[in-house]
């Protein structure tokens, strides 16, 4: 087999080399020296597991190692580590500022995605976050209706087994306080009335669809036309017309806005 003039391509790290010279990384910044117990409590795993992968990485000039020695980058080392180290804090602010995980959730995610990412992908997803901040910063907040939408979704999802079962869809649970505030369903109203949504009562997969369809809380709807018998019921939702049963129009709750 012909070589290829020039330096070898340097074989890619598997994910756990990754691991460990994140590791080293972070226990240096932190203003500690990395000593193998370090890296084995840092990463969860066995001295003797360290050892043999200090062992690898000095190999491949990525580390400096010396048994009973701290534990020190190569510049190699250094700016790889720095490069696993960037892949992973912009997945955990995009898991974060825009899908709205949890700190543990996003930083074991971004731990198990930041080997499999490549530079297009990385690069890309930087851009979208440094987009969505423009945004938020320019008064569009999309980012947070779409953590509304999530929202909305997941509290019908939990409880739609028990609609499965017997669920009424009618029942929107509209208390006597809502009715003086001119909370209603949204078959209550009447052509041209535009509403505001409060909220979608029941958790059924009809209601999960309108979820994915627009109708989340806060969204402005405008009732174009109701059937004799209620069937269909016709709103306009997102700059679209939809149809809806009149009785999934009962399982949403909504106000009218002045026009």
């Amino acid at each position: 087999m012909n070589q290829v003039a020039g330096k070898p391509k340097r074989a890619k790290l598997s994910p756990s080399m990754e691991d460990y010279l994140e590791a080293i990384l972070l226990l240096v910044r932190r203003g500690r020296v990395a000593r193998v117990r370090d890296i084995a409590k840092h990463l969860g795993v066995g001295m003797p597991s360290v050892t043999a992968a200090m062992k690898t990485l000095s190999r491949r000039n990525l580390v400096n190692y010396d048994p009973y020695e701290v534990i020190t980058l190569t510049d190699v080392g250094r700016d790889k580590a720095g490069e696993i180290n960037h892949r992973h804090r912009v997945i955990r602010e995009f898991l974060t500022e825009v899908l709205a995980l949890d700190g543990a959730s996003a930083e074991a995610n971004a731990c198990r995605m930041e080997h499999a990412v490549d530079v297009d992908f990385l690069e890309r997803l930087q851009l979208f976050l440094d987009f969505t901040q423009r945004r938020t910063t320019d008064g569009n907040d999309w980012i947070g209706q779409f953590q509304e939408f999530y929202r909305n979704a997941a509290t019908l999802s939990k409880t739609s087994d028990s609609d499965e079962n017997g669920g009424d869809m009618s029942d929107t649970g509209t208390t006597e306080e809502d009715r003086s505030a001119g909370i209603k369903t949204l078959a209550d109203f009447k052509p041209p009335q535009k509403v505001r949504i409060v909220r979608i009562s029941g958790a059924t997969a009809a209601n999960r669809r309108l979820v994915e369809m627009g109708l989340t809380k806060g969204t402005i709807v405008s009732v174009l036309r109701v059937a004799p018998l209620g069937d269909p019921f016709e709103i306009k939702v997102r700059g679209y017309n939809l149809s809806l049963r009149k009785a999934e129009a009962r399982g949403i709750e909504a106000q009218e806005v002045p026009q």
